[in-house]
């Protein structure tokens, strides 16, 4: 075979203990479940209103 390396060598590496940067959304998830929750309160409200009218 051609240039075959030692059992000791051939695993993969080990994981770093470092962790990549935190992402900005963690912080803020409660805010943006409740702008949310907000604004579908506005759009079902909009279109309850919408229909009432054609009523």
């Amino acid at each position: 075979m051609l240039a075959q390396r030692s059992t000791a060598d051939s695993g993969p590496p080990s994981p770093t203990s470092q962790r990549g940067p935190e992402l900005p959304l963690d912080e803020s998830i409660f805010v943006l479940l409740c702008a949310g929750l907000i604004l579908g309160c506005y759009v079902t409200y909009k279109n309850m209103k919408a229909k009432r009218k054609l009523d």
